[in-house]
């Protein structure tokens, strides 16, 4: 038996982790979907990895968070004060306890009337969940 991490060829997405042996592999495999083995001693999760491509080579690597760059990091709480937060990768949704939306561009502008902590929470499959905290102030 080898355990396998099934994912998607165009974003290395890992979608299922899969224990079958090698015979067994090709029915478990859906369209744009491909396997790479995983080494034994390893402990690999959807949750925590992808699959990236080095120089022809297909590696697991553990995700890391999003590298967001936040413009004025913290505002009036008038309702026209903004918080500009950049660099957010193609696919992204952004939360606000349980507000949730997709991101449309790569920048997100935040802005409120009431003055108090805010935690932004940005999901992307290929990232860990990454949190941005807002102080808005009177």
């Amino acid at each position: 038996m080898n355990t396998w991490a099934i994912y998607k060829v165009g974003t290395g997405e890992i979608v299922r982790i899969l224990t079958v042996p090698s015979n067994g592999l090709q029915g478990n495999i859906g369209g744009g979907e491909e396997a790479t083995l995983i080494d034994g001693r390893k402990t690999v999760s959807d949750k925590t990895h992808r699959v990236e491509f080095v120089r022809g080579e297909r590696r697991i690597v553990q995700k890391t968070k999003m590298a967001l760059s936040v413009i004025n990091g913290s505002i009036r709480a008038d309702g026209i004060d903004e918080l500009k937060i950049l660099g957010i990768p193609e696919n992204s949704k952004v939360s606000l306890g349980k507000h949730k939306q997709d991101v449309v561009g790569d920048s997100v502008e935040f802005s409120v009337d009431l003055a108090g902590t805010y935690k932004l929470n940005f999901k992307n499959s290929l990232y860990l969940d990454t949190e941005v905290t807002i102080e808005a102030t009177t």
